[in-house]
C-alpha cells in the first residue's frame, strides 16, 4: 500500500474520533459493527445515535500503529489514548477496516 493512501487512512481514522457526528455518521458503512464498554457490539445506524448526545473526543493519541493490506481492504489496528472536555483520559485497543466503496 502506498504510503499517501496509509496516511489518510489514519488521518480518516482520527476524524472518526474527533469530528462532529454528522462527519462521524457519513464515514460508516450501513454494515459496520463496533463493540463499546457497556453498551457491546452496534451496528450501522444504532452507532451515530448512541453517540448522539455524547461529548466528541478532545484529544486523541493513536500508538503502536499497524495497518494489513489485503485485496483493497486495510485493515488499522492502535492503541488510542483519548480525552474529551473535562474528561479522564481512555486508553482503548482498536481495530477498524475500511473497504472501498
Amino acid at each position: 500500500m502506498q504510503n499517501a493512501i496509509q496516511t489518510h487512512l489514519w488521518a480518516e481514522e482520527l476524524r472518526l474520533w474527533t469530528a462532529g457526528i454528522e462527519d462521524f455518521a457519513k464515514r460508516l458503512a450501513p454494515h459496520c459493527l463496533m463493540a463499546f464498554p457497556g453498551l457491546g457490539i452496534l451496528r450501522g445506524a444504532e452507532i451515530a445515535a448512541s453517540l448522539e448526545n455524547v461529548p466528541r473526543w478532545r484529544t486523541v493519541q493513536m500508538t503502536r500503529q499497524n495497518l494489513s493490506e489485503h485485496h483493497g481492504a486495510a485493515v488499522l489496528a492502535y492503541r488510542a489514548l483519548a480525552q474529551r472536555p473535562g474528561g479522564e483520559a481512555y486508553m482503548a485497543w482498536c481495530t477498524s477496516c475500511w473497504v472501498p466503496k
